[in-house]
C-alpha cells in the first residue's frame, strides 16, 4: 500500500508540472507601423528637404535598426539624424548614396526605460539633384526591438520624391478632344 504522505507528495508535484508547463495566456502583440512623412516631397532641383521617419504605436521599443532606400539618381541624403523617441546610448548613422541607402542604428543602455507611443525615430536630411522625375522612399528591412533584443513585428508605409524645375511639380492631364 502507498503511503498517503508519498502519494499526497506525488500528486502536488504533478499539479506543479502541470501548471507550470502549460501555456500562459499570452499579451496580444501589436504591430507597430514605421511612416515616412510627408509621403510625397515635391522638391526643386538643388532643394535640400527632410523626411521623417515615425513609429505609431509602438509598446516597449528599446533599440531600432532603420534602412531607407531612395533613387540616387534623384536626390543625394546629405545627413541622417536620431529623431528623438528614443534616448540614445548609442547611434551610429550611415549614408551611402551610390546605392541609395540610408541607415540608422539607436539602443538605449539600462536603466533608460523602453519607450512606447508614437514619435520620430530617424530624421533624414536630402538634396535634390539634376535630374528631374519621381522615386520611391522606401522603408528597407529594418529591426525594431524590446530591452530583450527580441524583434518587433511592424508594417511600413513607404513615401515619395518628385523633383521638378521651374516651379510646377505635378503634371496636368488635359482631355485629348478630337473632332
Amino acid at each position: 500500500m502507498i503511503d498517503q504522505k508519498w502519494l499526497r507528495a506525488a500528486i502536488c508535484l504533478v499539479l506543479v508540472v502541470l501548471v507550470l508547463g502549460a501555456p500562459q495566456p499570452g499579451r496580444a502583440q501589436q504591430s507597430a507601423e514605421l511612416v515616412i512623412f510627408p509621403t510625397v516631397s515635391e522638391v526643386q532641383v538643388g532643394e535640400t528637404f527632410q523626411v521623417w521617419v515615425n513609429v505609431v504605436d509602438v509598446v516597449d521599443l528599446y533599440a531600432f535598426e532603420l534602412n531607407v532606400t531612395f533613387p540616387p539618381q534623384l536626390v543625394q541624403a546629405v545627413s541622417v539624424e536620431n529623431g528623438g523617441f528614443l534616448t540614445p546610448w548609442m547611434e551610429l548613422p550611415f549614408i551611402y548614396n551610390d546605392i541609395g541607402l540610408v541607415r540608422l542604428d539607436v539602443t538605449q543602455i539600462n536603466p533608460t526605460p523602453p519607450q512606447s507611443g508614437s514619435g520620430c525615430l530617424m530624421v533624414i536630411t536630402f538634396q535634390a539633384q539634376a535630374t528631374i522625375g519621381t522615386g520611391a522612399l522606401r522603408i528597407g528591412e529594418s529591426i525594431l526591438a524590446d530591452i530583450d533584443g527580441i524583434p518587433m513585428d511592424y508594417s511600413a508605409v513607404n513615401g515619395s520624391v518628385w523633383v521638378c524645375e521651374g516651379g510646377v511639380c505635378q503634371r496636368i492631364f488635359l482631355p485629348l478632344v478630337v473632332k
